[in-house]
């Protein structure tokens, strides 16, 4: 029961947003290619009369850009117990906290426990990567995949998105290099129906084709420099 509370506790609990310049010209440029209404919204997202509500609707309605503002927590795993008649003496839950840069997570866990409430519930410290700076938006690359996008995909804006998963640019950036990365069309629809890492993740096939032709442009204008 205590850690069932627990869980249920955090699950409810929304970090505070936590925002830095790669998340803040994301949500700015994005304004400039969606609807009226979205459009709006993005912008009050900055404001802070209007904020609290343009997050509410994030959290409810698009856990995409929920999770671009704020450090995440999903309970993954919930152990206790060996049979089905026998009440287990103690139980585990992992939580898989996907932090934002900056986030203090000494100060993180502190508010945890403090939420949970119940000394006999404990939290330890799992696997935690190293924290890396943002790659930089003034440099020949990324000018390049500005310059290759307009041309292969007319009309676009390149989003500087902050993904909220891992990957092996970190340990580049922390060594000082500048990476980006890029990728074919993915439907956002598909973002909750053919989730990523699902056993049905998939690309649209035209957009495959495309992508290779823009990754090749890209990585031509690169060589001649």
């Amino acid at each position: 029961m205590h850690l069932a509370a627990a869980v249920a506790r955090i699950a409810q609990w929304q970090p505070p947003m936590l925002l830095n310049d790669v998340t803040r010209a994301y949500f700015e440029r994005l304004s400039l290619v969606s609807t009226p209404e979205d459009a709006e919204r993005y912008k009050d997202l900055f404001d802070a009369s209007k904020t609290a509500a343009v997050q509410s609707y994030f959290r409810k309605n698009d856990i995409e850009a929920n999770s671009e503002l704020r450090t995440t927590i999903s309970p993954a795993i919930i152990q206790g117990g060996f049979r089905s008649n026998v009440i287990p003496s103690e139980a585990t839950a992992t939580l898989d906290v996907r932090a934002v840069p900056r986030e203090d997570m000494r100060k993180f866990k502190a508010e945890m426990i403090r939420i949970i409430g119940d000394a006999q519930v404990r939290i330890d410290d799992g696997a935690q990567e190293p924290s890396s700076t943002a790659s930089r938006m003034d440099t020949d690359m990324f000018r390049t995949l500005e310059s290759v996008a307009k041309q292969i995909y007319p009309g676009s804006v390149t989003l500087p998105w902050m993904s909220t998963g891992g990957s092996d640019m970190l340990n580049l950036r922390i060594k000082g290099m500048q990476c980006y990365g890029i990728g074919a069309e993915i439907p956002k629809e598909d973002l909750v129906t053919h989730a990523i890492h699902g056993d049905n993740e998939r690309i649209k096939e035209d957009g495959l084709y495309q992508f290779i032709r823009y990754e090749y442009e890209v990585v031509a204008r690169m060589a001649r420099k």
